[in-house]
């Protein structure tokens, strides 16, 4: 995957306004139609919410569908760092603002109550944010949800033991490159453009849909055609810990029922009735590591620096975070 310097930047200066497009919406909304009937959806990161509702591509979405899916009410709150804040309401006949007395962040007092009301979120939400409260709210008052956050995520040690434990998964649409409504200070590059509205268009790699919502594609199972037998100089196992290395997700071997470490991209066609995720293989210090779920192998030296390593190394080189996986012998 390409280094991600927007992403990047959001992460570390809290600067992460990135505004969702309509046609990424839809691409993965299409999916979960069953699941939104008689349903009130929570949108508590819509942070280009005017008062028509015309500047969020989420609200659109639903209110111009409300007839189709059968929503019970959509509710959406927009976030002012300069002040109070307002939120809005539509039941498919009457729509309504409401005004809000804190800035309209997703954990202020009187959107956790939004919250405790909704049955569903579905957002874009702060990427600074995503594994630092955001989804640890959701899962704290048990919400279901469809959010967007970067593929990187998966090696977040606060969000990865969600995907280990099967709480949380990746949405039919994961590991895109999707169209974003940038904040006014990123330099554009590539394909970048300004529209007709003068706003900065964006698009930026790496971006997943996450949810503890059933889809198609968590179902469907990965086919498998490489072997091991035969190719064992193509698997090899790791100078510190005993797992083969796989390092692209279709190589992954079908008659190697061992460990094997595979890429972080592999989250994306992960079936839980077909491999179990023992962890994640990274360079964690033993004495901060969760062994519940964080792998670390013996310290070895690497040749890209003087400094040991205890993440995946393979003939003295070192590898990016791996997630350890088996597979299921039903499988």
């Amino acid at each position: 995957m390409a280094r991600n310097e927007n992403l990047h930047k959001a992460k570390t200066n809290k600067n992460d306004v990135f505004f969702t497009g309509d046609y990424d919406v839809e691409q993965e909304l299409r999916f979960y139609w069953p699941h939104f009937k008689d349903k009130v959806i929570l949108m508590n990161c819509n942070d280009i919410l005017d008062e028509e509702g015309t500047g969020s591509a989420f609200w659109r979405y639903f209110r111009q569908r409300h007839d189709i899916l059968g929503f019970k009410e959509i509710i959406a709150t927009h976030y002012n760092p300069d002040g109070p804040s307002f939120g809005m309401r539509y039941d498919g006949v009457n729509e309504t603002r409401f005004e809000l007395q804190g800035h309209g962040e997703f954990d202020d007092e009187e959107c956790i109550e939004l919250l405790k009301e909704s049955d569903i979120v579905i957002t874009n939400p702060p990427f600074s944010r995503f594994s630092h409260g955001f989804v640890d709210t959701l899962m704290k008052f048990e919400k279901k949800f469809l959010i967007i956050g970067p593929l990187l995520a998966i090696t977040y040690k606060e969000f990865f033991p969600y995907l280990k434990n099967d709480q949380v998964w990746l949405g039919v649409n994961a590991n895109k490159t999707m169209q974003f409504v940038m904040p006014e200070d990123y330099e554009l590059k590539g394909k970048a453009y300004i529209d007709d509205n003068g706003n900065k268009i964006g698009f930026v790699p790496g971006i997943t849909w996450y949810t503890n919502i059933d889809n198609r594609r968590r179902n469907e199972k990965l086919f498998l055609v490489e072997t091991y037998a035969g190719n064992e100089q193509h698997y090899p196992k790791y100078d510190n810990y005993d797992a083969i290395n796989v390092d692209k997700c279709r190589e992954i071997p079908k008659d190697y029922y061992g460990v094997m470490g595979v890429p972080i991209s592999f989250m994306c066609v992960y079936n839980p009735e077909q491999f179990e995720v023992l962890g994640g293989f990274n360079n964690y210090k033993p004495d901060t590591a969760d062994t519940s779920f964080q792998i670390y192998g013996e310290a070895v030296p690497v040749m890209s620096t003087k400094s040991l390593f205890r993440g995946p190394v393979v003939h003295k080189t070192a590898k990016a975070f791996r997630v350890l996986i088996r597979r299921r012998w039903a499988s």
